[in-house]
């Protein structure tokens, strides 16, 4: 924590934004901590042992005002494995320390009054729908660079985030690239639109283009459902997106139906993904939810999108499955959730398809 206060003080303090507020009224802590207890029937075919674990998630941010337009982003969280999908810690090995890691470093600048421009590590823009993980998991902090453009509903999201740099090697008498870097390129475009009727919908369409995969070394241990030969991925990942939400509220209940379709057009078998569900929520006299019903339907394909970012908990955390997905959440205080949730799968491993079973009970601070 005091590392990061000293970053953004730094930052701030070069400025002469606001010189007779003191640096500490224009930064703004946050976070979170969940503690989980996750349970899986068996992650390969062959296994024959459930699984339980106690894991934890522990994230904490700061945004400061840079000046009228510009705000800096810094948060830091924990993870077993500085996994770009994942803020879990296991909690093992006789009480061993566990490790921080920089989970968000973005500045973002307010260039136009209905545009947005993100640099660094930061908080993912492309994923519209919060529902749906099916190409891009919630815990996914992208880095680079994306301009938003918001305009009565409208909106219109650029990404180029940088995926892996390519080691250089040496070839007398110069050093040379040793392959194309990997890159995520993609757009986003949709309408969204809530009225004081409580009736709201949203569409949007989106290209999320990931470019050198193909031929590539994995982008974490193991392909995760990717298909893959020879330590190295069988195709590339352009991928196309449709989506569509309604949102109806009534007193004392909320009501929200959604479908998310994809398809990576560089290929034509095992290529497509579709996440379709529903939610009902109680609301509380403040119109905030009380109780949180939810189900969902899911369908990804081996090569739908790149694994390595995508849903960690669907499927197992593996492509070429399908889940259903069922959840109840209660707000239980003011800032504290409990969420119990379900995925019951079909898997592949080693052509042979199976059902595994994974359950989530989270308790859930907010600060």
């Amino acid at each position: 924590m005091r590392h990061l206060v000293l970053l953004l003080s730094f930052a701030l303090g070069s400025y002469s934004f606001a010189q007779t507020t003191a640096w500490t009224d224009r930064i703004q802590l946050n976070g979170d901590f969940r503690f989980r207890h996750e349970y899986t029937s068996k992650a390969k075919f062959a296994d024959t042992a459930e699984r339980h674990q106690e894991r934890f998630r522990l994230r904490v941010g700061m945004t400061g005002q840079v000046n009228e337009n510009i705000k800096a982003k810094v948060r830091i969280g924990g993870s077993d494995s500085q996994s770009p999908i994942s803020n879990n810690t296991t909690m093992t090995d006789n009480g061993t320390k566990k490790g921080l890691y920089i989970d968000l470093a973005a500045v973002e600048w307010k260039f136009h009054e209905n545009s947005v421009l993100n640099l660094g590590k930061q908080e993912n823009p492309l994923r519209v729908l919060s529902q749906s993980q099916i190409i891009y998991d919630s815990d996914y902090t992208p880095e680079g660079a994306s301009v938003v453009t918001k305009m009565s509903g409208a909106y219109l999201t650029l990404a180029a985030y940088s995926i892996k740099e390519r080691t250089t090697s040496d070839s007398a008498p110069v050093t040379t690239t040793a392959e194309p870097d990997s890159w995520l390129k993609a757009a986003v475009a949709g309408y969204k639109v809530e009225n004081a009727e409580g009736f709201g919908y949203h569409a949007a369409i989106g290209i999320h283009d990931f470019s050198n995969i193909y031929n590539k070394a994995a982008l974490l241990p193991g392909f995760a459902g990717n298909s893959n030969a020879g330590g190295k991925y069988l195709n590339d990942y352009s991928v196309g997106e449709v989506l569509a939400e309604v949102r109806y509220n009534t007193p004392g209940m909320a009501y929200v139906v959604y479908a998310d379709a994809t398809d990576n057009l560089t290929i034509g078998k095992n290529n497509q993904a579709l996440q379709t569900g529903v939610q009902a929520q109680t609301l509380n006299e403040k119109a905030k939810p009380v109780w949180t019903f939810a189900y969902a339907y899911i369908t990804q394909g081996k090569d739908a999108t790149v694994s390595a970012v995508n849903n960690s908990d669907s499927g197992n955390g593996t492509d070429g499955s399908i889940s259903h997905m069922g959840l109840v959440g209660r707000t239980v205080g003011e800032n504290v959730s409990f969420n119990l949730t379900y995925y019951h799968a079909k898997l592949e491993n080693s052509g042979t398809s199976f059902w595994t079973d994974k359950g989530l009970a989270d308790l859930v601070f907010n600060f």
